[in-house]
């Protein structure tokens, strides 16, 4: 199954360090920083929705960016499935300049993996209800 669903890099830097939501092993959807210890932004296993496979689904992210307390919400079907805080920025001055949309890992780069991606939006505000 596909491992990231979308990935915001800084891609001044080496690595291109940035924020990805992804698909963890248990089959729920979270977020990760690919940088420093790589912290995990993960929905808590008693109430762990699992991320369907071969239906859509609508995916919605929210971050606050920041080096210390930024904020990471994931709606999944309109549910909320996280709301937590920490860090989504590598450092202080790091700009994400690159969005990936789609599969950039996945868990056996030696078979297909698809995803049908539609409807997307990005904003600096909220989206109306």
């Amino acid at each position: 199954f596909p491992l990231t669903l979308v990935d915001l890099e800084c891609e001044f830097v080496a690595e291109h360090p940035g924020i990805r939501l992804r698909i963890f092993q248990d089959g729920d959807l979270g977020v990760e920083l690919k940088a420093l210890d790589k912290p995990q932004y993960r929905q808590s296993k008693e109430s762990r929705v699992k991320f369907p496979m071969e239906r859509w689904v609508c995916a919605r992210v929210h971050f606050v960016l920041s080096p210390t307390d930024g904020t990471v919400e994931i709606w999944q079907d309109e549910q909320k499935v996280l709301d937590t805080s920490g860090v989504t920025l590598p450092f202080r001055s790091a700009i994400y300049n690159s969005l990936e949309v789609g599969i950039s890992a996945h868990s056996n780069p030696s078979e297909a993996c698809v995803v049908y991606v539609d409807d997307l939006r990005v904003s600096s505000s909220e989206f109306p209800k």
